[in-house]
């Protein structure tokens, strides 16, 4: 079913239609990027149009993206039967190459169909042009407009305009400075101001990788940001894979009660406790903090299905997931380091479509014990997070008693990448009693801000 309206001799590539249809279908979260540049009239078979707009109106409701579902839309439509059924959606997922390459499949669609609007506009013009009627000016006016519209950018891309840009990078630093002029940080501050002195807090759009060795105490100190940003009034999301719901809720009581995490999971507490703990789950009941633990491999759709979920009815500040190395992928590889490198740039994608911060746990293994240094550094991460080619940032952690016995319990957070920002090493002190996270020393030039007081976005000051 090829377009009537158009040229039979038209430019169009079936193959690559079918194959940024199959790439989505077999990983749906691809289609994020490519619905920025690519729409349904694009696509010269009509039942492609179809499909992708049946595809378009799942994602816009925050369904899940695959044949049955699609089928089931497009049944909805009364266009199932002309589209060639359930059968063709199977057909175009086995004829495509890889997923890999949806952004390229959609590239070509996307020429083609430019040139078939430029085929499109040249017959207008030519037509314009025998009509003696009109003024050679006018049809030199009318013909420009026509190509002009050709080349315009495309309907919701960002203001490429220098002047608008320098004004709206003006605006956001003017708001920094005055930030940081009344000692607040720019960025959503994790409570610890030794720690937002350095990188300036969370900012929307962005991924970070905080990771360590199994022990290290990754999981308490992401928990304790969390804690003292719901805290604040910031909405916090924690996606956890390790534990439950349940185990997560004990650790916060212990924060906020100093009762040893154990004698709440063995319900012994005495009547000073209980009532301490009644009190502390009253206070967290009252936190703006949403816990998705349902997921045992959860994938960055599954990810993002929750968060656009939550997020249909309000606004999210912060999202944890804890942890990477558990997660599963939506590219499926034989090769582990190939599927954390999709995982975290398909996080990078949810941060920046979403505009919102994303801290990502993961864990590695401990130094060599040959190494004269025993704290991590990038390359202990291994695979593609070590390589450093993607934007994020990421922070390493050392507790030294997790290497000596009789090592301080002190947590070094190690900002070791920070594009465009600092990096630098700051330390906190631990109290075991409530497994909570303190500043050594107190800094008094910065305060901690609720939500609203944190600039939107890094990227305005410093890209």
């Amino acid at each position: 079913m090829r377009r009537g309206k158009i040229m039979t001799d038209a430019p169009y590539s079936q193959e690559s239609e079918e194959a940024v249809i199959g790439a989505v279908l077999t990983a749906p979260l691809a289609y994020l990027n490519i619905a920025a540049f690519l729409s349904p009239e694009d696509f010269f078979f009509i039942r492609n149009e179809y499909i992708w707009s049946a595809i378009g109106r799942l994602e816009q409701r925050g369904d899940p993206v695959d044949t049955v579902t699609v089928s089931n839309e497009l049944q909805a439509m009364n266009l199932l039967v002309e589209v060639g059924g359930p059968a063709y959606l199977t057909q175009l997922i086995r004829n495509t190459p890889t997923s890999a390459h949806a952004e390229i499949y959609g590239m070509m669609v996307k020429r083609m169909a430019k040139r078939r609007e430029l085929l499109q506009a040249c017959k207008t013009i030519e037509v314009l042009a025998l009509d003696e009627t009109i003024d050679w000016k006018e049809i030199a006016t009318l013909a420009e407009g026509k190509l002009l519209s050709v080349t315009v950018a495309e309907h919701g891309q960002e203001n490429t305009d220098i002047k608008t840009i320098v004004h709206e990078y003006m605006d956001s630093v003017e708001k920094a400075v005055e930030l940081r002029n009344q000692g607040i940080v720019p960025g959503l501050p994790t409570g610890y101001p030794s720690v937002d002195e350095i990188n300036g807090g969370a900012y929307k759009g962005e991924l970070t990788i905080i990771a360590g060795p199994t022990g290290a105490g990754k999981s308490t100190y992401n928990l304790n940001v969390a804690r003292n940003r719901a805290k604040a009034g910031a909405h916090v999301v924690i996606a956890t894979l390790e534990v439950n719901a349940a185990a997560v809720t004990r650790k916060f009581v212990s924060m906020e009660t100093k009762i040893p995490v154990h004698n709440l999971k063995n319900a012994e507490l005495t009547p000073q406790e209980w009532s301490k703990f009644v009190e502390a789950s009253q206070k967290i009941s009252r936190w703006n903090l949403h816990i998705i633990d349902q997921y045992p491999a959860m994938s960055p759709l599954d990810l993002r299905r929750e968060l656009r979920r939550i997020m249909h009815n309000e606004v999210v500040d912060y999202v944890l997931v804890d942890g990477l190395w558990l997660m599963g992928s939506d590219k499926r590889s034989d090769k582990r380091h190939e599927e954390i490198g999709c995982i975290t740039k398909n996080l990078m994608v949810i941060a920046k479509k979403m505009n919102i911060p994303i801290d990502l746990v993961h864990q590695f293994k401990a130094a060599p014990g040959d190494r004269r240094d025993p704290r991590p550094i990038i390359s202990d991460l291994g695979g593609s997070i070590s390589a450093g080619q993607d934007p994020y940032t990421v922070i390493l952690l050392y507790r030294e008693s997790y290497y000596k016995q009789d090592g301080s319990d002190e947590l070094e957070i190690i900002i070791a990448k920070n594009k465009d920002g600092n990096v630098g090493t700051a330390k906190l002190g631990f109290n075991k009693l409530g497994e909570l996270y303190t500043e050594l020393k107190p800094i008094d030039n910065l305060r901690t801000p609720t939500p609203e007081n944190v600039d939107d976005t890094r990227k305005d000051l410093f890209h």
